[in-house]
C-alpha cells in the first residue's frame, strides 16, 4: 500500500493531543507519517508533541497570520497539506477507519481486461 499522511491542525491541545498521536501511531506503518503544523500553541502541546521520539511524527511551526480563527485555523491545516508527502492523506482523526486503509488498497489494484 502507499504511503499515508495524517495531518493535523493544533492550537492549544495538550489535554487530547498526547491520546490521538498514540492512537493514530498506532494504526501506521512505519513509512506512514502524521504532519502536525501547530499555531503557535502556549499550553504545552508542542512540548508533548516532540516527547515523541518517532520519525514518523514532524512537527511544524505555524506562524499566525491576521484573521478570523476560522481563518486562522484553515490556514494552519493547509501548511500541514503543504508539507505532507504520502500517497493518500487524511485529516486528523482520533481513530483511522479500516475502511480507509481497505479503500486505499483498493485504489491501488489494477484491473485486468479481457478482450
Amino acid at each position: 500500500m502507499g504511503k499515508i499522511s495524517v495531518c493535523m491542525a493544533t492550537y492549544n491541545e495538550a489535554k487530547y493531543i498526547r491520546e490521538q498521536l498514540e492512537s493514530i501511531l498506532c494504526q501506521l506503518s512505519e513509512d506512514d507519517e502524521i504532519i502536525v503544523s501547530d499555531d503557535g500553541s502556549t499550553d504545552g502541546t508542542i512540548d508533548i508533541i516532540m516527547s515523541y521520539h518517532d520519525n514518523r511524527v514532524k512537527v511544524l511551526h505555524h506562524i499566525s497570520s491576521p484573521g478570523s480563527s476560522f481563518v486562522k485555523a484553515t490556514r494552519n491545516f493547509e501548511n500541514a497539506l503543504l508539507h505532507a508527502h504520502g500517497d493518500y492523506i487524511f485529516g486528523r482523526f482520533t481513530k483511522l477507519s479500516p475502511k480507509m486503509k481497505t479503500r486505499a488498497k483498493q485504489v491501488q489494484i489494477k484491473p485486468l481486461i479481457y478482450s
